[in-house]
């Protein structure tokens, strides 16, 4: 039986090409050619004037943050589903995460659940783009503006995606992107922080070298972090994203194939806009009832099929007890999963995956 995971990265020979080089080259810390490529070509995708490469998504929250100046005693929101990372960025800085509800549709907060939390100790939101999902960022931009409460763009997975003529990351005063192997684009760990303000990207490169003084080695005056990339994995990354069109194409095409085979049903419905390219391909994502989503997810487990339950709503944790119920997030936390989502799935594995999860319906119905 052959097993299908959740999520392959595509790695080729430009891959190989660039990842051989940079290892030939001896560069293979955090210093070298391909991250200074990586750092003339990020910010052309990420539509801001500068972007540094880091260690990882959860770093480049956490840094962003930093370089907004959170801290202890300072309240974030952040959205009540969403990867555990966002929530564990801000307790990082000894700040607090406010949680607010998301809307029906878009898996993201709206402006109704930011106000709804809101207070005069809110000193940051961090806006995910949940499952790929557009979070509208305009009217949310609009009310916290004024009261100079910044906004953190989560894009880790919906990188590069643009709709009604907004890219996402870059309506917020930063924005941040996680190169992980299971996301859009690759560098094994990694991530990114953009931004169009030139005083935080410093405080940022600064922050993520051990803050080392600027032209004085050795010399460290302030808290800093090892948060840096590797030379080996912006030679990966580059190649990956030379390949970025290519990569998308075909994630597109396996979310479109998913949708026309399990589409017609009212007991399992593929969560997308109706014009797929309005939202990120970086998963396929199911709702149904919530007591089917566990003995479906084993059944194809049994059969060599990969499966995700959605985030856990952070409401629910024992982390976080006493924070009231918040039923959109929890609803969608329980009712909702992930299939198998990467460019090199095959038509007949993805005929094989929704043959079994229809099977299991028509046995359980």
């Amino acid at each position: 039986m052959t097993f299908i995971p959740i999520s392959s990265p595509s790695l080729g020979s430009l891959e190989e090409k660039y990842l051989l080089d940079a290892f030939r080259s001896g560069w293979v810390s955090s210093s070298g050619p391909y991250i200074e490529r990586l750092e003339n070509s990020l910010p052309v995708l990420t539509g801001t004037r500068y972007a540094t490469p880091v260690s990882n998504g959860t770093t480049a929250l956490h840094l962003a943050l930093l370089a907004i100046g959170v801290g202890p005693g300072d309240e974030v929101i952040v959205p009540n589903l969403s990867f555990i990372a966002v929530v564990n960025a801000v307790i990082y800085c000894g700040a607090v995460p406010v949680f607010a509800d998301i809307e029906p549709n878009s898996l993201c907060m709206g402006l109704d659940n930011v106000k709804a939390v809101l207070t005069d100790r809110t000193k940051a939101i961090i806006a995910v783009h949940n499952y790929g999902f557009f979070s509208d960022l305009v009217p949310i931009k609009e009310l916290l503006d004024p009261l100079n409460v910044k906004i953190v763009e989560d894009c880790a997975e919906a990188p590069f995606l643009t709709k009604n003529g907004i890219k996402t990351g870059t309506l917020g005063d930063l924005a941040t992107y996680s190169f992980f192997g299971n996301k859009i684009v690759t560098s094994g760990e990694g991530g990114c922080v953009a931004t169009n303000n030139f005083e935080y990207i410093e405080k940022i490169n600064y922050l993520k070298n051990q803050a080392n003084l600027p032209h004085k080695k050795f010399v460290f005056e302030d808290l800093g972090f090892n948060y840096r990339m590797t030379n080996l994995q912006a030679a990966l990354l580059v190649a990956q994203l030379e390949r970025l069109s290519e990569l998308l194409e075909k994630r597109y095409l396996v979310i479109q194939t998913y949708i026309d085979m399990l589409s017609g049903r009212d007991d399992i419905k593929v969560i997308a806009p109706r014009n797929i390219t309005e939202m990120s391909p970086w998963i396929v994502s199911l709702r149904s009832k919530s007591e089917i989503i566990e003995p479906l997810m084993e059944n194809l487990r049994l059969l060599g099929i990969d499966s995700r339950p959605f985030f856990a709503a952070h409401s629910r944790s024992t982390r976080f007890q006493g924070v009231e119920t918040l039923p959109i997030s929890e609803s969608a936390s329980n009712e909702c999963f992930n299939l198998p989502t990467y460019p090199d799935l095959k038509r007949e594995s993805i005929e094989h995956i929704c043959t079994s999860v229809l099977d299991y319906f028509n046995k359980v119905s």
